[in-house]
């Protein structure tokens, strides 16, 4: 029987699978904003008079010459194009030929088709990859089903055992991305267009390869969404299919019961989740991946132990336990759909998604992210530094935090140091922190608990080791109730009398080093 243990490992097997994806994925991407700037830079020297590009540049009839550029990325297209390509190639090979402006924008989206070809590849790849492996996996365990019937989990149109009425397959969906990505970048040229484009808005506000911020859009910001879209799409059908064969084995082996595994920096829900299993095989309100958590889950489900007379006992008191908590749940959830229901009429920018794919339930509500736009200063630059931490470790999860699964934190830290105002050194940190984020010696185990939630959600440095152990350092962002992120650097030591444990040192609040900054928001 798998072992909560080996599920752990194979999650972080799994995320590191997935970042070798990722880079594939982002490769392409980038390839394709080259390529995107080649059109551009071209169809700019053609067309441009005395040294600008506006309209009335584009607004004439198509001749053979002007067909050269199109015919170029029309060329590099492969022999094998499926249906779906095949008819936006028609239909841009048709608009093409009305006007001037028509045609740049066909030649681009024919460049895209050859971009979104090879994303497509890359994530059937993964998928055949992610089930041919998983069964394996469950093989070494599990009684195994006939393979044919497991290869079929793999396919494009494969229909889940838990799949409603409104499904939309990932090929579908990732079609109606690259329509909209190419309706993105026409809209970022005409725009410029209008304003009459020279050389050097191309590469200043086009193409910007060194942009102070994210808050303006541009075609590399375009092409980065459409890279994190892709890469949870790829995420999100391995982990689904992998789920279907778990089902397919549970229920094989005729395994009656599960209990759900949480990924590192698992999600609330999916902790919830975690806390009121196990759950029944064959119901159909048992939660599954991804459908009951979300997109990009990582989260797993293992057999548990069959359920005897005295483990039902046990249920009861869990179930009674399930319903308290539950009704305190559904609570939180009515007093957060009443401010989502103000929350979603807000306009925002489209970076708010992009963070939000990210920064997860800590993402300020829309009124407050567009109040820090509107000020810009620290707290928009922190916003951006955390999305960047939060993205380096999922890029490089060999640089989380050592023994996540042990982590030890001595009360006297807090109660005698901290937040005493016996601790000179200590008391000047604590009131930083409870005139910042509402710490305090009244509810420092809330602080201790938000230190723990947040410790798998960023990367960790290793400092020099002074004789008592592996000393490490991270900097976190809390938010307080205004949506305002606030630095925290937070100290922890691997003892050497438990080389098992993480322990915590310190913490504190300290502005993001000005490099940081800097760096963070050059994307």
């Amino acid at each position: 029987m798998i072992t909560v243990k080996e599920e752990k490992q194979r999650i972080d097997y799994l995320l590191k699978r997935d970042n070798v994806t990722d880079e594939e994925l982002e490769k392409i991407y980038n390839e394709g904003v080259n390529q995107l700037r080649a059109i551009v830079d071209k169809s700019f020297n053609t067309y441009a008079v005395d040294g600008v590009l506006v309209p009335n540049n584009f607004a004439r009839k198509v001749t053979k010459k002007d067909m050269v550029l199109l015919k170029e990325q029309y060329d590099k297209l492969p022999d094998d194009l499926e249906l779906p390509e095949k008819q936006r190639l028609d239909y841009y090979l048709a608009t093409s030929q009305m006007l001037l402006g028509k045609l740049i924008t066909a030649t681009l989206g024919i460049a895209l088709i050859g971009l979104t070809h090879k994303v497509v590849k890359v994530i059937r790849q993964n998928n055949k990859t992610a089930v041919d492996e998983e069964y394996y996996y469950q093989k070494k365990n599990l009684k195994s089903p006939k393979k044919s019937k497991i290869n079929q989990i793999a396919k494009d149109n494969y229909v889940f055992s838990n799949q409603d009425n409104n499904f939309v397959s990932w090929t579908e969906r990732l079609w109606l991305d690259h329509d909209q990505l190419l309706n993105r970048i026409d809209n970022s040229l005409n725009s410029m267009l209008r304003q009459g484009m020279r050389a050097q808005d191309i590469a200043e506000k086009l193409f910007p390869g060194n942009a102070k911020s994210m808050r303006n859009d541009n075609i590399p910001k375009a092409l980065i969404d459409a890279t994190v879209s892709a890469k949870r799409l790829a995420r999100t059908e391995a982990a689904a299919r992998e789920d279907e064969l778990t089902d397919i084995f549970f229920k094989e082996n005729k395994i009656k019961y599960f209990d759900w595994v949480t990924e590192p920096g698992a999600c609330k829900k999916c902790l919830v989740i975690g806390a009121l299993g196990p759950y029944k095989v064959d119901d159909e309100a048992s939660p599954r991946i991804p459908g009951s958590s979300h997109p990009n889950c990582r989260c797993r489900r293992v057999p548990a132990k069959v359920i005897d007379d005295y483990d039902k006992i046990d249920l009861i008191k869990k179930a009674l336990a399930a319903g308290a908590i539950s009704s305190t749940i559904k609570r939180d959830e009515e007093n957060t759909r009443d401010a989502n229901e103000e929350d979603k009429n807000i306009p925002v920018d489209d970076n708010y998604y992009k963070y939000k794919e990210i920064l997860g339930s800590d993402m300020p509500s829309k009124e407050n992210y567009n109040r820090l736009v509107e000020e810009g200063g620290k707290y928009l630059d922190n916003l951006v530094v955390d999305y960047m931490r939060r993205l380096r470790l999922k890029e490089h999860p060999e640089l989380k935090l050592p023994n996540l699964d042990n982590m030890v934190f001595p009360e006297p830290k807090f109660t005698k140091y901290l937040f005493s105002p016996k601790s000179e050194k200590g008391w000047a940190k604590g009131l930083i922190l409870k005139e910042k984020l509402g710490y305090s010696i009244d509810n420092y185990k809330e602080y201790i608990q938000e230190l723990k939630r947040l410790a798998p959600l960023y990367p960790a440095k290793e400092k020099e080791d002074a004789g008592y152990g592996a000393k490490y350092e991270q900097q976190f962002m809390m938010y307080n109730d205004y949506g305002e992120p606030i630095n925290i650097k937070v100290g922890w030591i691997v003892p050497k009398e438990n080389l098992d444990a993480i322990r915590y040192t310190s913490s504190y609040i300290k502005e993001v080093n000005s490099s940081e900054r800097k760096n963070s928001t050059r994307i």
